[in-house]
């Protein structure tokens, strides 16, 4: 356990403030599931390593391992959802937690809020970029995004660098820093709203692949690709 002074020293410093979130003290509870998981979940799952070397032994993790990401990411969240929140637990005096969460949200402890506004998720959660401003605006994976205010920007300090968030889920929309403000700005094409990055980089190989002397960037040849590929998903 941190001692209280030195908690608080933490919390006073100039240090990064991120600094206060990784106290021994609050280990104990995702430790906690770590072991859950590992004794009523990962068990079953083939290819499993094993808490030690000792207790893996000459088990062949490597010749029984044929799970990709996906399906172990499939396996977490139907044995969270299903089993794990349906378990009665000591700690919480022999409720499941979906029933101490029930219980909580009656009583008021829980209200239900909105999803957080798209801005808000790209800022918290977007990736870190920083690029150029052109006359086009700003470009991140080919895709153009520009504004009017952006165009001011740039007439004002040209080719500066500018802060950008952005999320692959939507690349129809970026965040970017125009001084102390975030701006919201769209893509050049609106095209793009709702696809996801992923689709929006096999699209573009796609179009390399077919010809790479054909005008393969024109508008309705780049979103045939990506209507296709969302077909194909679907």
């Amino acid at each position: 356990m941190t001692h209280p002074a030195h908690r608080q020293t933490l919390l006073q410093s100039p240090v990064q403030p991120t600094r206060q979130f990784f106290e021994p003290d609050m280990r104990g509870t995702v430790e906690r599931l770590f072991r859950t998981a590992g004794l009523t979940l990962l068990h079953r799952l083939k290819g499993r390593t094993f808490s030690s070397v000792l207790e893996r032994g000459d088990h062949p993790s490597e010749d029984r391992a044929c799970l990709t990401s996906e399906d172990l990411c499939y396996a977490l969240v139907r044995w969270i959802v299903d089993i794990y929140h349906n378990t009665p637990h000591s700690g919480l005096g022999a409720r499941t937690p979906l029933e101490q969460w029930r219980t909580g949200h009656d009583a008021g402890n829980y209200p239900l809020r909105a999803a957080p506004h798209e801005k808000h998720q790209r800022l918290a959660f977007g990736a870190r970029l920083c690029r150029k401003v052109s006359k086009n605006g700003v470009t991140v994976l080919g895709v153009c995004y520009h504004f009017e205010g952006l165009a001011a920007w740039f007439t004002r300090y040209g080719n500066a660098e500018v802060e950008v968030r952005w999320l692959p889920d939507d690349i129809g929309s970026i965040e970017v820093r125009l001084g102390d403000i975030w701006e919201t700005v769209q893509a050049s094409h609106c095209g793009f709203s709702g696809v996801h990055a992923q689709v929006w980089m096999e699209a573009r190989r796609s179009l390399r692949t077919k010809d790479q002397k054909a005008l393969k960037w024109r508008d309705r040849v780049v979103f045939e690709a990506i209507d296709a590929i969302n077909m194909m998903n679907q």
